[in-house]
Parts: C-alpha cells; structure tokens; sequence
C-alpha cells in the first residue's frame, strides 16, 4: 500500500497521526456496521451460486434463472422480522425499496467499456485504484454500501470526464467521502483532512 501512496504523491507517514486520531470514530460506527453485516448476510447465501460458477461464459438461462429468484423477493429472508417493532427502522417498505433501487441500477448503469476512451489512465490504474480503497474501506469498518457507492461515484465521474493519472487517488478519496457523507453515521476525519492538505 505505502507503492501505491507514494505513486500518487500521498506520504503514508503523514497519514498515520490522522488514522490514530479517528480511531475515537470507530467506537461509533462499529454497532451499525456489525448490524449491517448481519442484515446482507443472507444477500451473500442467495448470490453465492452465482460467485461460485468458474466457467468465463454463463448461459443466458442461468442468468435468467437466477435474475427470476433474485426478483422474487419472498424467496429471500426477511431480514428485518426483528425489526418491525421498531418504527426508525420503515421495515413495512423493504420490499419497495429494494425494487426501486434494482430499477435505478439498470437506468443509470455506467458503460463497462468507459475506460477506452480515457487518454492517461488505464483500466489498470483503476483497478489498483479501487484496491487500495478497499484497504481504506477495511481500515475505517465503514459499511459495505460505503463501498459500493464509493465506486459508483467514481465511475460515474470518470465515464464522463478525462483526468490527470495525478488526480486519480483524489478522486477515489473524494468518492469515499461523498459516500461516507450518505452512509456512515460518523464520516472518518482523515478523509477530509486528506482532502484539505
């Protein structure tokens, strides 16, 4: 990680008094994380099947097979029974929710094949890019749907636009915080002092 830092101008040492500063910010963000992972473990049992086929071409019938169940939302547990008495949680529209947000995913997917056309970086870069956010990501506990969006705005912002190779871990930073800022409780301090050095 400290290549991947020094690559992108970014001094690990520098970064160390931050990290141990927001440590404090943990404490926090540690209960809603660990209920989070409790709440999309069972997403993980009903994609596993898919994660565990090793051949490069899937069959269009299987890709149909396995959109119907997903699609079919009593087939899954219902993950939010223990919560229903908890008027905070709105668990009497999940099923509303996660139907609307599986329409929004295929409407404003981003091209697979954006990377082509940029002119100073690489699919590469990118890739090394989104490693090392899932280092930070793993750092921080901040929530999987922190993730998750941290590397859709990413995309999103690099399929329309053509940036510097300098620029390119500023804009995987500014991701996270974006989606740190929708997700988490507590966003890390480091990444807006990252941001303001």
């Amino acid at each position: 990680s400290s290549g991947i830092n020094a690559e992108y101008g970014v001094k690990e040492s520098a970064l160390r008094p931050i990290l141990k500063h927001t440590s404090a910010n943990l404490a926090g963000t540690t209960r809603a994380y660990d209920l989070r992972l409790k709440k999309t473990d069972h997403l993980r049992s009903a994609t596993s099947a898919a994660e565990r086929l090793q051949k490069p071409v899937v069959k269009q019938s299987t890709v149909d097979e396995l959109t119907s169940k997903l699609a079919d939302f009593s087939v899954l547990e219902d993950v939010d029974a223990e919560d229903k008495e908890n008027p905070l949680m709105c668990s009497e529209y999940i099923i509303d929710i996660y139907e609307y947000m599986r329409q929004m995913e295929t409407v404003f997917a981003v091209e697979p094949d954006y990377m082509e056309s940029k002119t100073d970086i690489t699919e590469k870069m990118r890739g090394i890019l989104v490693d090392w956010l899932i280092q930070v990501h793993q750092k921080f506990k901040l929530l999987h749907e922190t993730l998750y969006l941290t590397v859709l705005i990413m995309d999103r912002y690099l399929s329309m636009t053509d940036i510097n190779r300098k620029k390119l871990q500023l804009v995987g930073v500014t991701s996270m915080l974006i989606a740190s800022k929708f997700e988490e409780t507590h966003t890390p301090a480091c990444l807006v002092t990252c941001l303001c050095v």
